[in-house]
């Protein structure tokens, strides 16, 4: 359980039908502020400006996939408390979600 509340998730997905899903997931169960991304080539645009506790990623989207985004979004300053979560299209397993702090590991 993270120190802080997962209050502010930003959900970066192309599909409209997903969107609406998890916005009324997140939003009416975890009563949480949702901020949907459709586009992931404006999506650390939107981020920045939304300052969220969790980002959540497709893996597959057009223009930029998950995993080219996560290295992007690494690229750029954020706050300690925001996290990251990706999943592959077909995990093998829920326990194979990729999530992260953003704090940055020493490099040896």
């Amino acid at each position: 359980m993270p120190a802080q509340p997962l209050n502010r998730i930003c959900y970066v997905e192309d599909d409209e039908d997903i969107q609406r899903i998890v916005r009324m997931s997140l939003e009416r169960v975890g009563k949480m502020t949702v901020e949907v991304v459709s586009d992931p080539l404006v999506a650390i645009e939107r981020m920045i400006a939304f300052k969220p506790d969790l980002v959540m990623l497709d893996w597959m989207m057009p223009g930029m996939d998950g995993p080219t985004l996560f290295r992007k979004m690494r690229e750029i300053p954020r706050p300690r408390t925001c996290r990251w979560c990706s999943s592959r299209q077909k995990p093998r397993s829920a326990s194979k979600a990729n999530c992260r702090p953003s704090a940055r590991r020493a490099r040896s």
